[in-house]
């Protein structure tokens, strides 16, 4: 199986492990399986939580020092990332853009010879390039909580978006020396710390 396709499963299951506690706490949103409405006014503002949380892992990564830890770091991101893509209905296929032989390993392959749209040279001490594109993924986002009009979101353009941000994370990482096989194994790894934690206040 492709280890992208794992990743998805993953995260799936864990969000499912975490509906009741969501619901006890009041997230009603989070309470209900994936996707969400992309268009719904209290959707996109959890959208827009989410993409800060991504963006929260990825300022916690750059004040690591400890190359273990910053991984670990890249792969809370990472599940952050995931979320939203299992919120609005985005799959692997959607961040392969239905590509024949795309896999997990290839995505590190196509970021090493930086093809990927954005890609650029001179990053700072952050994941900045996907910071940036996450960034113009919510901006297609318009329903906000103080206005009254509907502001219709295109999800193709969305799909899109997302896609390049998600690319841009491999970019991140690669430009950072971090590859297929140590994200991947990081990602699980703090998988089974997350189902401990989960586990613990249940």
């Amino acid at each position: 199986m492709d280890k992208l396709v794992e990743i998805f499963d993953r995260q799936r299951k864990y969000l499912e492990s975490l509906r009741t506690i969501y619901y006890l706490n009041g997230y009603e949103l989070h309470a209900h399986a994936p996707p969400w409405d992309l268009q719904g006014r209290d959707e996109q503002e959890e959208f827009r939580l989410l993409a800060w949380r991504f963006t929260e892992e990825l300022i916690e990564a750059a004040a690591e020092a400890d190359p273990q830890k910053y991984i670990t770091e890249l792969a809370d991101a990472l599940h952050f990332l995931i979320e939203i893509a299992l919120y609005a209905g985005i799959t692997v296929k959607d961040v392969y853009d239905g590509g024949e032989g795309w896999s997990w390993e290839e995505l590190f392959a196509e970021a090493q010879r930086a093809q990927f749209h954005g890609a650029r040279k001179g990053y700072g001490d952050l994941c900045n390039l996907s910071i940036e594109h996450l960034g113009n993924a919510m901006c297609l986002l318009k329903q906000r909580p103080w206005r009254t009009d509907d502001r219709r979101t295109d999800p193709e353009a969305f799909r899109t978006r997302y896609r390049v941000a998600f690319l841009a994370f491999i970019t991140d990482c690669v430009a950072r020396g971090v590859g297929a096989q140590a994200l991947y194994d990081a990602f699980f790894a703090k998988a089974k710390v997350n189902d401990q934690r989960t586990r613990e206040q249940k």
